[in-house]
């Protein structure tokens, strides 16, 4: 069966899934290649992620450390971004992506600074669920990050990529959600490791 995947629209319609949503012989996965990229996803009591085809719940979030640039794809620098992480991807069956972005936010801030959206390129669907983060949720704080240029503050450790927020908002793109970090109290975490349900890989 093919699975209906969550591009984030129905985020704001939806009841977020919970911890106490998991079916028993389903578990989060997390993948650390290295430090310098992480997935979130969901498993099997094994640790292997489950197949987005076969299973009826499958997801994953994956981030990364800011990048320098150069390489031999030419990736252009993201700055510092005060310490933050950094969102590569994500997918979801449909109603379990939010919880996957919250244990990536409460894991970034753990090992890090938090986490900020893509730097390069977001959704009108993901800017919606940013601002939600922004607005909705009194557990979640938000800091904001200058750009590469220094617009906002003489110090160089907030500059990050601004270019999904300058090409959502323009001249106002540091009123946009896409131009924040955000942290989190490790309490899904938490919750997850109580009830035996976290398996880290690296």
């Amino acid at each position: 069966m093919k699975l209906i995947m969550e591009n984030w629209r129905g985020y704001l319609a939806e009841a977020m899934k919970t911890v106490a949503d998991l079916p028993d012989d389903l578990y989060i996965g997390i993948m650390d290649e290295g430090g310098e990229n992480v997935h979130f996803y969901y498993s099997d009591e094994d640790g292997n992620d489950t197949d987005f085809y076969d299973d009826p719940i499958s997801g994953m979030v994956s981030i990364h450390r800011p990048l320098r640039g150069g390489g031999p794809l030419k990736l252009k620098p993201e700055g510092d971004c005060a310490g933050a992480w950094v969102i590569s991807s994500t997918e979801a069956t449909k109603g379990w992506g939010p919880l996957l972005y919250d244990i990536a936010i409460e894991w970034a801030t753990e090992n890090g600074e938090g986490l900020t959206p893509d730097r390069s390129s977001v959704s009108v669907d993901a800017v919606k669920v940013w601002d939600y983060y922004l607005t909705k949720r009194s557990d979640v704080s938000a800091d904001q990050l200058d750009d590469l240029e220094n617009t906002l503050t003489d110090p160089e450790e907030d500059n990050c990529a601004q270019a999904s927020a300058k090409d959502y908002a323009g001249d106002k793109w540091a009123d946009t959600p896409l131009s924040k970090k955000y942290t989190k109290a490790p309490t899904t975490l938490a919750q997850l490791r109580k009830m035996n349900k976290l398996r880290e890989r690296s």
